[in-house]
């Protein structure tokens, strides 16, 4: 699960949402079948200092599955996309991460993912903060605060999604 977060307008929540769900789109062509991915209809709009639920909009919501057939990796090697802000708290960059899943053998080579995906997986991320137009952001509970996403970077080293309990 990602979590993406907008500064603006809790009236406009599709606005948004479109957005979020062109770049799953775009991820998508390197997909295995199988795997879907879903932008809720459900948008939640945060206070920075609390953290607290202060507003909740509605959209259509979107949804999506990978659209290649070919053998998939293991479901645990996923892409990374890094969201940065150049923002720093507590001597440490705000930034964000995305994971995806579900891709497939044609994606890496000698372990490391290739120019099928690095190059437009990054591509997709800038679009989407493109899109976002000054209002993507990262927010840190850790910190209560939140900041503009300038940036994005990938890495062709698969990475693994873990809960802080592992």
């Amino acid at each position: 699960m990602s979590n993406f977060y907008f500064d603006d307008d809790p009236s406009i929540p599709g606005f948004y949402g479109e957005f979020v769900a062109a770049f799953w789109d775009e991820v998508s062509g390197a997909m295995f079948t199988p795997v879907r991915w879903e932008v809720e209809a459900e948008v939640t709009y945060l206070e920075d200092t609390t953290g607290q639920t202060t507003a909740v909009g509605t959209w259509a919501g979107a949804s999506g599955t990978g659209k290649t057939n070919i053998d998939p990796l293991p479901y645990s090697t996923q892409f990374q996309v890094d969201w940065l802000t150049g923002v720093y708290a507590g001597g440490r960059q705000i930034r964000g991460k995305t994971y995806i899943p579900g891709l497939t053998e044609d994606t890496t080579t000698g372990g490391v993912f290739n120019s099928n995906v690095v190059g437009p997986y990054l591509d997709a991320a800038t679009q989407l903060i493109s899109d976002g137009n000054g209002a993507m952001r990262v927010y840190s509970p850790t910190r209560n605060t939140s900041a503009v996403i300038t940036g994005a970077t990938t890495t062709p080293k698969p990475a693994v999604l873990r809960s802080r309990r592992d």
